[in-house]
């Protein structure tokens, strides 16, 4: 795949450092985004997938679905995180967000890394816009760091995914801390790059158009996977250890023994 080449400048890097995310990164060039969006529909229609529902079938595709798989070990992208994460690169998972249009489904306020299972506790998240999102449709929407103080403490509450939310743990916001809140808004191929800790949500769809992204979960080879079974971990870059099978190949994650984590990321 020949995509944009997002390479990152010392102003992005410091904006990441600053305040937890880098807003707007080209990543697929228009014709590559417009045949990655065809491609998801394609496999929505052919298993019949309701995207109304939170529960959807659209976890982990990267591991039997080579169009997924491409984007997220791209050689263009993985630079972007290493220039963050450093050399050695595990991919966590993905995952695609979906609002169908005048959908109530919500992404409560959350931070990814609480309950990732990781030590120590660091991750570079990618939101890749499948469709052009902005507020209207419920584009990701960040608390940045500067703002996060009092949040950054704050633990995660229980969240119901029968009421419309589309994540399973929530952190309750005051006034001031949604007034400091970015909207992100993408053009379709454009990603968000943003740190594990980011405080992030987003709001129902009230518009007429879809939202959909897709969302990936980079880790350093040096970061220690702490519950077994939690994630089908593969090495995308360089070498790392096999953690004694917490970390395994493409192939061998397409058999992976998953282990349910309750919404505190302790074994259930």
């Amino acid at each position: 795949m020949s995509t944009q080449r997002a390479v990152l400048t010392g102003s992005d890097l410091d904006g990441f450092e600053q305040q937890g995310f880098i807003a707007s990164v080209q990543f697929l060039q228009p014709a590559q985004s417009r045949r990655f969006a065809d491609q998801f529909d394609e496999l929505v229609a052919r298993e019949g997938i309701d995207l109304s529902a939170p529960g959807y079938r659209l976890n982990d595709r990267h591991l039997d679905q080579q169009f997924i798989w491409d984007v997220a070990t791209d050689p263009a992208l993985l630079d972007v995180i290493a220039a963050i994460a450093g050399p050695d690169l595990v991919l966590l998972g993905s995952r695609f967000i979906c609002k169908p249009p005048h959908s109530a489904l919500e992404v409560p306020w959350h931070r990814d890394v609480t309950f990732a299972g990781l030590d120590p506790a660091e991750q570079v998240n990618v939101w890749l816009a499948v469709d052009d999102v902005d507020t209207d449709n419920g584009c990701l929407r960040a608390l940045p760091k500067a703002g996060a103080q009092r949040a950054a403490t704050l633990a995660h509450d229980p969240a119901d995914l029968r009421e419309g939310n589309l994540v399973d743990q929530s952190l309750t916001l005051d006034d001031e801390e949604r007034a400091a809140l970015v909207a992100l808004p993408l053009a379709a191929g454009h990603m968000v790059v943003f740190d594990g800790e980011l405080v992030h949500g987003s709001e129902s769809n009230s518009s007429a158009r879809r939202r959909c992204g897709l969302a990936l979960r980079y880790i350093g080879g040096g970061t220690k996977l702490l519950n077994e079974g939690q994630w089908a971990a593969v090495c995308v870059r360089g070498e790392v250890d096999d953690q004694g099978g917490r970390v395994v190949s493409r192939e061998g994650a397409r058999s992976f023994a998953y282990r349910a984590i309750d919404k505190f990321g302790r074994p259930e």
